[in-house]
């Protein structure tokens, strides 16, 4: 650690003293002290710290709180049980680097300049080839250190040069970002929130890569992130906000999204023409507040590319919504890997369709679309055609152990793995026909105001949980829950615990109103499926029903073994319960699954 020099890092780690587990979730709880050369206590003056994961937290520290020759922090947290220690727990902190050419303070910069123009770098002089923004910054400043920040984007940008780094102080700018005419350029965001009205939030040049920072733009045309037609770009733990987009990657070479989120009124992220794209956890949101399509994605004109893990989710809520679709895709090839995708419209007086895989206009791909794992669902409220997949000219293959509807189906689909002898599709899972959908329907949808507010704290091990996905609970009946269901209609489990009906720890459903299906579901086949919260599926259990009429009960018995597969604390798993009688799926709930591990794994 340098002495006296500010935007630096202490990590902590916090631990539950009676099982030595890491724990998570604690930050508002932890506080520390600073003890300088031996003297007195000091509160951090970054009250609490930030999370990373896995028991991992860290303070910010001022200049006058690194001053001293020796550090010792002092961590506590209020919370019963929990240690909290430094890493490490003391520091001896070495002189700020200086330039090695001991040119005077007043010199530098001119005679950097100077060196520069005859091709000897920042590098080679000791400089850092970092420009600071900061909102106590002053554009008029060099920006070289955190001390002399820039105030502005604008100013930033007018002093970086290319294979640059840009180090962004937390706080919330009102002034876009534009690096497009930079390349090799690194930003650390560090949860910073960029807000403007501008039709670009941020753009991006060839080989930028940009981590952990907030961009919105709300203009009418806005996009949160463009990237255009770069190359390399790649970004990490990032949220884009735009009216029309949330990012923007069209005609992009080998474009890397790792963790963000794409949040938009009509397109999570356009990708017309990308090749070679690549996205992992990501979420793309379109929330349809808007009349056009909402699209979760798009890509128009020939693109390629692959999609793992995360989430495609797209809504329509006004009366004339044109069309929602999750994956909109032409022509090219795609590949989906473990990827849910949603797609709903909630206003019983609108006419378009309803898409999970389709073309942008929705009239069947063309391209070249490979499903493997993951689902497909869709709500329609409306009088539109509703599609779980819609293929027209292209190949749209199903590979592994996909959820979807089979009766939502138009064109060919390809089922990889398909048995013949059999006449039966190997490993891949499929739904039954959906009907008779109750117009009652509870909602949790996300606004955009508040994924932004939660982003802005930036506890990003949390970042696929921003957006919560619709609250399926399609039924009018009045759910009471007993056994490790709660009130919530959350899921509770101790790992390696038994929940079975003999021990009268089921988990369990209880219907007060007693009308599913129409007051009796005798003969209705329960399944309850637990998934990670990228929808990777981690087990699908059969259930039975209790009580068929009146107080209507379902339950679903999880044994020791079941219950040792989730092996992440607190709420990092989903559940949902699927009733279906013949062909009729009328109740579907789904909630969270809540975690304590344990250390008592059967022998």
């Amino acid at each position: 650690m340098e002495k006296n020099v500010d935007f630096q890092k202490w990590i902590i780690f916090a631990f539950d003293r009676t099982d030595n587990t890491p724990k998570t979730g604690d930050a508002n709880q932890i506080t520390a002290n600073l003890r300088r050369d031996g003297g007195g206590a000091s509160a951090v003056i970054d009250t609490n710290p930030a999370e990373l994961e896995d028991g991992y937290y860290f303070f910010y520290l001022t200049p006058g709180e690194t001053n001293g020759d020796m550090i010792l922090i002092c961590p506590a947290s209020s919370t019963s049980n929990i240690q909290v220690i430094g890493v490490p727990g003391v520091v001896f902190t070495t002189a700020p680097s200086i330039n090695t050419l001991n040119i005077a303070n007043g010199a530098v910069e001119s005679d950097v300049v100077k060196w520069e123009s005859i091709g000897v770098t920042r590098s080679d002089l000791g400089q850092d080839n970092t420009i600071y923004v900061a909102k106590d910054g002053n554009d008029s400043n060099d920006g070289l250190t955190r001390g002399k920040a820039k105030l502005t984007m604008a100013g930033a940008v007018a002093a970086l040069s290319n294979n640059w780094n840009l180090i962004v102080a937390p706080g919330e700018y009102d002034d876009a970002l534009d690096l497009s005419a930079l390349t090799d350029i690194t930003v650390e965001g560090n949860g910073a929130y960029i807000n403007t009205t501008t039709d670009r939030g941020l753009k991006t040049g060839h080989r930028n890569v940009v981590r952990d920072l907030v961009v919105e733009s709300s203009n009418a045309l806005g996009i949160g992130i463009e990237v255009g037609a770069k190359n390399d770009v790649r970004l990490e733990r990032c949220l884009g906000i735009g009216t029309f987009d949330g990012a923007q990657a069209a005609n992009s070479v080998r474009f890397r999204a790792i963790e963000c989120q794409f949040l938009s009124e009509y397109d999570g992220v356009n990708f017309s023409g990308a090749l070679d794209f690549y996205l992992k956890d990501c979420i793309l949101f379109s929330d349809g507040a808007q009349t056009a399509p909402s699209r979760a994605f798009t890509a128009q004109g020939r693109t390629s590319g692959v999609i793992e893990g995360g989430a495609l989710i797209a809504e329509s809520e006004t009366a004339d919504a044109q069309l929602t679709m999750a994956l909109g895709f032409d022509t090219g090839s795609i590949t989906l890997i473990n990827v849910r995708q949603e797609a709903k419209n909630w206003s019983a007086g609108a006419t378009g369709n309803v898409c999970g895989v389709s073309n942008p206009d929705g009239n069947g791909t063309a391209g070249i679309v490979t499903l493997k794992g993951g689902s497909v669902e869709t709500l329609q409220m409306g009088s539109g055609t509703e599609y779980h997949l819609n293929q027209a000219s292209g190949v749209l293959a199903v590979d592994g152990s996909i959820y979807y509807d089979t009766a939502k189906t138009n064109g060919t689909i390809t089922k990889m793995g398909f048995d013949a002898a059999n006449d039966a599709v190997a490993n891949v899972t499929l739904v039954g026909t959906t009907t008779a959908v109750s117009n009652d329907v509870t909602t949790d949808s996300p606004s955009r105001t508040a994924s932004k507010a939660d982003v802005s704290a930036l506890a990003l091990a949390a970042t696929l949980a921003l957006v919560k996905t619709k609250t399926d609970l399609i039924t009018s009946a009045n759910i009471t829950v007993t056994s490790a269901v709660t009130s919530d209609s959350e899921i509770e489990l101790v790992q390696y615990d038994d929940y079975l009906s003999a021990n009268s720890r089921a988990l369990s459903w209880t219907n007060t109103s007693g009308d599913w299906f129409a007051g009796d579901i005798t003969g209705a086949a329960i399944t309850l499926t637990l998934t990670e919260n990228d929808g990777t599926i981690i087990l699908s259990k059969a259930g039975s029903v209790v009580t068929a009429t009146g107080t209507q009960e379902v339950s679903v018995d999880l044994t020791s073994a079941e219950t040792g597969l989730f092996t992440k604390p607190g709420k990092q798993y989903k559940y949902q319960l699927l009733m279906v009688k013949a062909t009729h799926r009328e109740t579907w709930i789904t909630g969270d699954v809540i975690v304590t591990l344990s250390n008592n794994e059967p022998s």
